[in-house]
């Protein structure tokens, strides 16, 4: 930056002789660039006395200088106290500002001083555009030879400090005429500094928290030349609670908190600086994701097995904004725990102690931490039943039926609920009257024959009399409905199937297999377990069996053309055979079932189930009428008088 220095030891005006005319102030100028002043000639004129002490007081280039544009005024060459001093006519002159402090770039200048009448320099300047609030968008600058200063080149920007005058003779009184004076005569004290709007403040950085962010960012290079103010912090998407898109930052910190936000949505942030003279441009963006810990896990089910539990789930309703990266399965009691990978829904459990009763929390995880626990059902780790011995030879067949056991008996099931006894068989508790969600399909006994449970096509589990409840598939969405239900041999367990052949074991029924990933050709319709409870057989509805575990597979009707679907089947006493029948009580018997006489012809209504007797020499079948059609040794019988269709039968042990 360049600074005016006088030659001279003081103020020293020109001699002005007799009533010579005074010397015409720049007639003719001389410009370098297209931008600027016509000449003006001839009756344009304008008359001013000599003035010795107009000059530059300074010229800020970057390449030349020493005083920067922040600089106070105070550091800066002395402003003239009277700006109309030496002027020929001071009452030409308008007085706008005795110091002001103007910077702007160089647009055009004369070429050399012989050129001006008076001998000076001269150069417009074109304001900063922070600036033309306050001067003209063009201001013309001169400086006196006794300065002996050249002004820099053309295109340089500069700095000046100095009386502000408006010349009211000038050509035309155009804002281009007005002449910032200056002096190196006198201290000029409390001199404006023009400030400009700050640089861009640095990229924020971005810490996530939940609902919000925490940003931080580094200053700008640069103020202005005045303090900053605040700052604005701008962010996109727009904030929900309030639908804002820009936080006011008040004072000079360099760090904000914004709250408010969505958990799970990327923002991008920027910041921009504010002085008194504005706000600067934005900085870089940034961006950041809030985030939260996921909710609870849901579904989760435990199913027991030898010294061991599978647990299930299925992941939360919301991940709080974040991928979960892992899940974490608490046994109680005891505490052991395991952790999964944050994809899994279901894992094994092992080294639990058989007999004891457990439950498992399972919660999810993501980089805000662990969310809330889920609980399973309660399960209890049993050891597998040995098996049975095996069975003597059958009986040779009689002319007369096998008298009926002692408290022979069976139980009906309607859709609703309702149940029907009949013999030694006891009413100990049905739905009717009750709104189900889904109709009953199933019914089976304890073993003791003292309760019984009923489940629904959504698994849902209704039980009664010394039938415990061990857990369901109610909460669960199922590919497929339920369409039976099995208990095992020691009443602490059942089984449920899903018409795709899913199993879902319960209490001490263990899983066995399934056909839940075969592709089937028709539809499971039931099942039945072996007497040892360690194997089951599925049966679809064209006659295809499936076995599992200790079940063996004695034939099936897969190959048959068959008048009517199959609709349920029962095993023998000694596990070694089954009978499966058709809905038009037709009868189809392999292994050791012996065939004792079918419902064909008979059933008024399509038949639905059957049971077989405590000794295997004989078997029920109902109708969806209530109607029951007794072989064998199966004395007893009886018809239901239902207004909702009977679904299923269940036989006292």
């Amino acid at each position: 930056m360049l600074e005016a220095k006088s030659t001279r030891g003081g103020p020293a005006p020109r001699d002005v002789e007799g009533g010579a005319r005074p010397k015409p102030l720049r007639t003719n100028r001389t410009q370098e660039a297209g931008v600027g002043r016509n000449a003006v000639r001839g009756h344009g004129r304008r008359w001013l006395a000599p003035l010795p002490l107009l000059a530059i007081l300074a010229l800020a280039a970057f390449p030349l200088g020493r005083i920067s544009p922040g600089t106070t005024a105070a550091s800066d060459p002395a402003c003239r106290s009277d700006p109309s001093a030496g002027v020929h006519d001071p009452s030409r002159l308008t007085i706008k500002s005795t110091c002001a402090v103007v910077t702007g770039t160089i647009v055009s200048r004369n070429s050399s001083r012989s050129l001006e009448t008076d001998g000076d320099w001269s150069f417009d300047i074109q304001v900063d555009s922070s600036l033309q609030g306050t001067f003209p968008a063009t201001m013309h600058a001169e400086i006196v030879p006794q300065d002996s200063l050249t002004p820099p080149a053309l295109g340089t920007h500069v700095r000046l400090v100095g009386p502000w005058v408006f010349d009211t003779q000038s050509v035309t009184g155009s804002p281009e005429e007005i002449h910032p004076v200056w002096s190196v005569g006198a201290v000029c004290t409390g001199c404006p500094v023009a400030a400009a709007p700050p640089s861009a403040p640095g990229a924020p950085t971005v810490t996530p928290h939940n609902g919000g962010v925490n940003l931080s960012w580094a200053a700008p290079s640069s103020d202005g030349g005045a303090p900053i103010t605040g700052y604005a912090v701008t962010y996109s998407p727009a904030r929900p609670s309030d639908g804002s898109t820009e936080s006011p930052e008040s004072g000079a910190s360099t760090s904000a908190t914004i709250d408010g936000l969505a958990n799970g949505t990327t923002y991008a942030f920027t910041v921009s600086a504010l002085n008194s003279a504005g706000r600067s441009p934005a900085g870089p963006a940034a961006s950041g994701t809030p985030f939260t810990v996921p909710g609870a896990p849901q579904s989760v089910q435990a199913r027991a097995s030898d010294a061991a539990a599978m647990v299930t789930w299925t992941p939360p309703a919301s991940n709080g904004g974040q991928r979960i990266t892992a899940y974490t399965i608490t046994a109680s009691p005891g505490g052991a725990s395991l952790t999964a990978t944050g994809s899994a829904t279901q894992s094994g459990f092992s080294g639990l102690t058989n007999g004891t009763t457990y439950t498992f929390a399972v919660t999810a995880a993501n980089g805000a931490g662990s969310g809330p626990t889920a609980t399973s059902n309660a399960v209890t780790p049993a050891a597998p039943l040995p098996p049975p011995p095996p069975p003597g030879p059958p009986p040779p067949p009689g002319p007369a039926p096998t008298p009926p056991a002692p408290a022979q008996g069976f139980w009906m099931a309607s859709s609703t609920g309702a149940i029907y006894p009949f013999g030694g068989a006891q009413a100990l508790g049905s739905t009717a009257g009750i709104h189900l969600n889904r109709p009953v399909v199933g019914i089976a006994p304890t073993p003791w024959g003292n309760g019984y449970w009923m489940t629904a096509t959504d698994g849902g589990i209704f039980n009664f009399g010394d039938a415990a409840f061990f857990g369901s598939t109610g909460s669960i969405r199922l590919n497929k409905p339920i369409v039976g239900i099995a208990a095992t041999r020691s009443g602490n367990g059942y089984w449920l199937v899903a018409s795709d052949g899913g199993i879902f074991a319960f209490g001490d029924a263990r899983f066995l297999g399934s056909t839940g990933s075969m592709r089937l050709n028709q539809p499971i319709v039931g099942m039945a377990p072996t007497p040892s409870g360690n194997g089951y057989w599925l049966v679809a509805s064209d006659g295809g069996i499936f076995a599992f575990g200790d079940a063996a597979f004695r034939g099936s009707t897969g190959s048959i053309r068959l008048n009517q679907p199959i609709v349920g089947m029962a095993g023998t006493a000694s596990g070694n055979g089954y009978w499966m029948v058709a809905s038009d009580g037709g009868m189809f018997n392999f292994g050791d079932a012996a065939f004792k006489g079918s419902a064909a012809g008979a059933a008024p209504t399509p038949v639905v189930g059957m049971a077989a007797t405590r000794s295997g020499n004989g078997y029920w079948l109902v109708d969806a009428g209530g109607q029951s059609f007794p072989f064998g040794d199966a004395a007893v019988g009886g018809t239901a008088s239902t207004s909702s269709p009977i679904v299923g039968v269940g036989h006292l042990p």
